[in-house]
């Protein structure tokens, strides 16, 4: 991965849609987090009927199953989550972990699926879910992110592009 996983519960909010250019300029002027960065990064998006977030991540020419525990949302739609580097598997990847993964996302595998001893690579892990009891979807997006340090905290900046639109995230 581009940047490691931050490290315990974290709390976290998000906007989506065009940011004022203005709000954008005062931000960039904030020290810089974890560098600036101009080029895309790919995340694949496995969509339930809850809110956790488990995410394909490509890491260089890799990829990595990475789990955010979604702890509690507020009124206020602040999210607490739990991140770790333990929660963060490269592929391929073994059954045990896609199983949590499962868990989090409230789905059922396939029976015959418990009993696979071989790992699991991009492709063999997304057509699981697909045929998965519901079925999770896969969402690709590329993002072109930077994060600047404010107040004891961090914001990031994003550029976001879905398959059926781009938006920018704060």
């Amino acid at each position: 991965m581009s940047k490691p996983p931050e490290e315990g519960a974290i709390w976290e909010w998000r906007a989506f849609g065009r940011l004022p250019p203005e709000l954008v300029r005062r931000l960039e002027q904030l020290p810089v987090r974890a560098g600036l960065k101009d080029f895309p990064e790919i995340d694949i998006y496995l969509i339930s009927a809850n809110d956790q977030n488990v995410k394909l991540r490509r890491a260089g020419t890799d990829w990595v199953l990475k789990l955010k525990l979604l702890l509690r949302t507020t009124t206020t739609l602040i999210d607490l989550y739990q991140e770790s580097l333990d929660m963060v598997y490269p592929l391929p990847v073994s059954i045990d972990k896609i199983e949590k993964a499962a868990r989090l996302l409230e789905t059922n595998l396939p029976d015959e699926t418990s009993k696979q001893k071989d790992a699991f690579d991009l492709s063999r892990l997304l057509e699981l879910f697909r045929s998965a009891t519901p079925p999770v979807k896969a969402v690709e997006v590329s993002k072109v992110r930077s994060q600047f340090l404010i107040d004891g905290g961090w914001i990031e900046l994003a550029d976001a592009t879905f398959p059926s639109r781009q938006v920018q995230t704060i």
